[in-house]
């Protein structure tokens, strides 16, 4: 009146002001939710969420890193069987022991990198990344369903942020995590009494390394009837066909550069100690004779100890299995690197995840120590570039060799403490 404006007229919203402050009514009524309130969240939500944050953390590392020279070399793979073919690689490059599947994945990788102009170091590693985020989600609900979502929920944080896998995985540039993976998998699988699918995923590990073929005695002595015995070949004989063509065609070459392959000697456990005696004056003369011998009967042990374990996981009398197939998995693979005569960086994480889903505790143990040992290699090599390179043709580094020794005693000490461990609830096997 009078021009006069009153509270009530200004108050009234007009429709243009109605549409504006849409946006911001829809904000706080979310904001109102339960399921946004700090309050809300609890401790396994937060660990899950800071477990997320390191599964992050790789595919950032992986972008930032080129990684080691294996890398390299699986770049040139890629390029060599997409342009020649798998069988011509087989034939002419003898440093290709790696089964079919992964020198496919290589040629795919070198395939989308040249199409997209992408980098190839960085799709390469992307599996094994998301192997890292699988491995995760098994330890998780392995956990969640013996200890509750909190306990679960740390083992997670725990495992997404042990620096064994995170580098291996995102800076390496290899395929060791994806096999490990995929070897718990085919564990929990025959520990659930689906023996079909644990001999599929088994099958999946042997494609990616043979080391998987450590699993069989294990698999074997853990399912619960002879049926699921033949449920559990037929899924692993799947996994012969992709080996077939080769095996048929390029048997000599094939057989030498991928059955026959064995690593190098290197600065790890057994071999490291008797590398050590053979530079002190008493030891000078019988030192190579006890290197050499070791190089052997190294790989035989590693052979025999799933079998005499899985043996003795048989209890002929009760009927009874005396370890779960995850635990067993766990005492193999630390055992594998306790006794390898042969050894590669990359292979410190083959215990990692078998270990965490069998007992966290001695599993961040070693992922401590080792974690230690692997980033101070890593750093040691590092050529000072970025995207980071740690050249492992330069002189491997004397400085992390002590927690080199520490991570291997570790190991010994899981694997020790795991084989005279008794689960309460014993699996009784039929007929």
């Amino acid at each position: 009146m009078n021009g006069t404006t009153t509270l009530e007229e200004d108050s009234t919203p007009t429709p243009s002001t109605q549409t504006a402050s849409a946006p911001v009514m829809v904000l706080l009524h979310l904001l109102r939710r339960p399921w946004l309130r700090i309050e809300s969240i609890s401790r396994a939500d937060l660990l899950i969420g800071i477990g997320l944050l390191g599964l992050l953390g790789r595919v950032a590392l992986a972008v930032r890193s080129i990684g080691s020279n294996d890398i390299m070399t699986w770049a040139v793979f890629g390029y060599s069987i997409r342009t020649k073919g798998l069988g011509h690689v087989y034939d002419t490059i003898p440093l290709f022991n790696h089964p079919p599947l992964m020198g496919w994945m290589a040629a795919l990788a070198n395939q989308i990198s040249t199409g997209l102009h992408l980098r190839f170091d960085i799709l390469f590693k992307l599996p094994a990344i998301a192997a890292d985020g699988v491995g995760g989600l098994l330890v998780y609900r392995t956990w969640r369903s013996q200890k509750g979502p909190a306990y679960a929920a740390l083992v997670f944080c725990l495992f997404c942020w042990n620096p064994v896998s995170m580098f291996v995985s995102a800076y390496h540039g290899n395929t060791d995590c994806l096999c490990a993976m995929l070897i718990l998998l085919s564990a929990l699988l025959v520990d659930r009494g689906r023996a079909f699918l644990g001999g599929l995923a088994l099958a999946g590990s042997i494609n990616v390394k043979l080391i998987g073929l450590l699993m069989i005695p294990v698999l074997l002595s853990s399912v619960r009837t002879w049926r699921d015995v033949q449920r559990l070949l037929a899924g692993l004989a799947l996994g012969v066909i992709p080996f077939l063509p080769f095996i048929l065609f390029h048997w000599a070459t094939f057989s030498s550069h991928v059955i026959g392959y064995r690593p190098m000697p290197n600065y790890w456990g057994i071999t490291l100690f008797l590398t050590g005696l053979q530079q002190t004056a008493r030891w000078a003369s019988v030192g190579p004779w006890l290197a050499s011998d070791y190089t052997k009967l190294g790989v035989r042990l590693i052979l025999a100890a799933p079998v005499v374990l899985g043996l003795f996981n048989w209890n002929w009398t009760t009927r009874q299995r005396r370890w779960s197939a995850r635990q067993m998995a766990a005492i193999v693979y630390a055992l594998f690197l306790v006794l390898t005569p042969g050894f590669g960086i990359q292979y410190t994480v083959y215990p990692v995840l078998v270990l965490f889903a069998a007992s966290p505790a001695r599993a961040a143990a070693y992922a401590l120590a080792g974690g230690a040992y692997v980033v101070l290699v890593y750093f040691s090599l590092w050529t000072g570039t970025f995207p980071a390179f740690s050249d492992f043709n330069a002189a491997y580094p004397i400085a992390p060799q002590g927690l080199g020794y520490i991570a291997w005693a570790s190991l010994a000490h899981a694997a020790i403490q795991l084989s005279f461990h008794r689960p309460r609830a014993r699996v009784r096997i039929g007929v």
